[in-house]
C-alpha cells in the first residue's frame, strides 16, 4: 500500500530568488507564473513592525484558511477558492517551496511564496488519504523516501545556493537563502 502522507516541502534558492525578482518593486498584484503556483499578501504595516513576525502571521492566516472554511470534499479535492492559499501549501505533489517579503516605502509589506506545483485546479485533489507509515519500504512514491513518525519524507534534493537559517537584513528578506539580490 502507498502511504500518501509528507512531512517536508524542500525550500527551493530559486524559488525563492524568483519571488524576491517578481516583488522588489512593490507590486499591488501578481500575475500567473506559469507551472507555478504562489500565494501573494500585500498590506500597510506600522514603521515600528516587526516584518518577521508579520510574515509568519501571514503564513499562519493562510495555512488557517482550512479551520475557517472546512475541506468538505470527501476526496480532498480543492472545491472552496476560499483556500487556495492552502491548496497551494498542502498539495501533496508539492516538494519546493520559496518565500520572500520586502517592505515598501517602511510601511507597505508584501509576501510572496511560490511552490513548484499548482495546488489550486478546480476539483483536483488536494492531498490523498492514506495510513500512517511504519517504515521506509512504505514510502515509494518518491526514490529513497523514508518513514519518520509515520510520515514519509522525500529526500532532500542538493540545493543550488547555500542554505542558511533565516537570514534578513535591510527591508527585503531571504527566508532561508544566502545571496539573492544586493538589496538587503
Amino acid at each position: 500500500m502507498e502511504y500518501k502522507l509528507w512531512q517536508y516541502d524542500q525550500w527551493d534558492c530559486t524559488l525563492e530568488q524568483k519571488a524576491q525578482d517578481l516583488i522588489t518593486t512593490c507590486p499591488w498584484w501578481t500575475k500567473s507564473i506559469g507551472g507555478l503556483s504562489r500565494n501573494f499578501y500585500t498590506s500597510s504595516i506600522r514603521s515600528t513592525s516587526n516584518p518577521a513576525v508579520v510574515v509568519a502571521n501571514i503564513l499562519s492566516l493562510w495555512w488557517g484558511r482550512v479551520r475557517e472554511y472546512g475541506s468538505t470534499d470527501p476526496e480532498n479535492k480543492y472545491t472552496n477558492p476560499a483556500l487556495y492559499n492552502f491548496a497551494n501549501m498542502a498539495h501533496s505533489k508539492t516538494t519546493g517551496i520559496g518565500c520572500a517579503y520586502k517592505v515598501c516605502r517602511g510601511t507597505r509589506l508584501t509576501v510572496m511564496c511560490l511552490y513548484n506545483r499548482i495546488g489550486y485546479y478546480t476539483n483536483s485533489v488536494m492531498w490523498e488519504k492514506g495510513n500512517a507509515c511504519a517504515s521506509d519500504s512504505e514510502c515509494t512514491t518518491y526514490p529513497e523516501s523514508t518513514c519518520s513518525e509515520g510520515l514519509c519524507i522525500k529526500e532532500l534534493e542538493k540545493p543550488g545556493k547555500q542554505v542558511k537559517e533565516k537570514k534578513k537584513t535591510g527591508h527585503s528578506g531571504s527566508i532561508k537563502c544566502q545571496g539573492n539580490n544586493g538589496s538587503r
